[in-house]
């Protein structure tokens, strides 16, 4: 019965213009969210071991959200599709609305099936296609991304920061009140370290532009 529904099903979408899916874009969309929203009622919606994700269409029973999987993929690409014809994906606002509260509509009424394995392929649906839009790293990854901007800060003021979480996190005890001198003059010696290292690499920064500054002027 699926062979015999599902190849002529193929055999159309082969030979669907790019139009024609764009067309269909919104109206699957619509239908997909109804039949999201029809399985979760009792006496159309199929409960089986604990969760309620099929829909009986007399000898045949039909998942909807593998529906819903093809049809906001089809609506995806149709939308950012025409926002990239129209110059507006410069801006990530822009590639997120209303893309991303679509998909966390449907990954709402996945999870009420129960189903958290659609859930997923439904946020890697949602990856992939940011990704392929060409959105910046640093929304993928911002722990990775907030650890590569404490890089490039100065040692100073990391070494300060250390330092300011170690004596506010760390208990004061009467044996430890001795060491507190020692601490402070390690911190002391640690930044005056730190400073001086980038004081050094700046005066070679100037020195190196000073003298490429000097070449360019020799040579004209």
């Amino acid at each position: 019965m699926f062979v015999v529904i599902g190849v002529p099903v193929f055999w159309i979408a082969v030979r669907l213009p790019p139009r024609g899916y764009r067309v269909l874009a919104y109206p699957m969309l619509i239908i997909a969210t109804v039949l999201l929203l029809a399985v979760l009622i009792p006496g159309i919606g199929v409960m089986a071991y604990g969760a309620r994700r099929w829909i009986d269409f007399g000898p045949l029973q039909f998942q909807p959200s593998e529906f819903g999987k093809l049809a906001i993929l089809v609506w995806a690409a149709d939308l950012l599709g025409r926002k990239q014809h129209l110059g507006t994906l410069s801006r990530a606002r822009q590639v997120f609305l209303p893309l991303v509260p679509v998909f966390v509509i449907f990954c709402a009424l996945v999870m009420r099936e129960p189903d958290l394995g659609t859930t997923m392929c439904f946020i890697l649906i949602l990856v992939g296609l940011l990704w392929m839009v060409g959105l910046p790293l640093r929304y993928f990854a911002p722990a990775a991304a907030r650890r590569r901007r404490c890089r490039h800060r100065p040692r100073s003021v990391r070494a300060l920061s250390a330092a300011a979480v170690a004596h506010v996190s760390a208990p004061v005890r009467p044996a430890q009140r001795s060491r507190i001198p020692d601490r402070g003059r390690a911190l002391r010696f640690g930044v005056r370290r730190s400073v001086r290292g980038w004081s050094r690499q700046r005066n070679v920064e100037v020195q190196l532009g000073s003298q490429r500054q000097h070449g360019t002027t020799s040579t004209r």
